[in-house]
């Protein structure tokens, strides 16, 4: 009797697991992002492509040091 309700778990969750890899592997296929004819699929606008600011704040009170950086 165990045996049989450790072989439905262990099915059930090969299903599942499957399912998971199934949806990782054609997750590009299953979003849907709207594209207009005669456009790409890229996105114009980008973190890089906008030159934002990066600011990286220390936890120290000590040290107090804002390093910015912008992408060239």
């Amino acid at each position: 009797m165990v045996s049989y309700i450790n072989m439905v778990i262990y099915s059930i969750s090969g299903i599942v697991v499957a399912g998971m890899a199934l949806l990782v592997v054609f997750q590009e296929k299953l979003v849907y992002g709207p594209v207009l004819p005669g456009l790409t699929k890229s996105y114009p606008i980008t973190p890089a492509r906008l030159r934002l600011l990066l600011r990286k704040f220390e936890s120290s009170e000590s040290s107090k040091q804002v390093i910015t950086s912008t992408s060239s």
